[in-house]
């Protein structure tokens, strides 16, 4: 019964430490203005800035490799 207890303690600290953080979310840019969508970098998508390619603070990175149309956010 002890080794049940435990298990399920384990099991709930785990789960609680895993919301905490956020996947990363892959970020996508038009590198010139006629190409698709192109993977950049990654962003987590859970802040309140606007998530920049590394190498350029204007490349806005986006959430669909498609359309490049929502903005990715990440803290700042």
């Amino acid at each position: 019964m002890a080794v049940a207890a435990f298990a399920l303690a384990s099991a709930a600290g785990t789960s609680s430490l895993r919301a905490d953080k956020t996947a990363p979310v892959p970020g996508y840019a038009r590198l010139t203005p006629t190409s698709a969508c192109s993977y950049v970098a990654d962003c987590d998508d859970n802040g309140n800035v606007i998530c920049t390619a590394p190498d350029d603070n204007n490349m806005v990175l986006h959430a669909e490799p498609n359309t490049c149309i929502t903005p990715l956010k990440k803290f700042d």
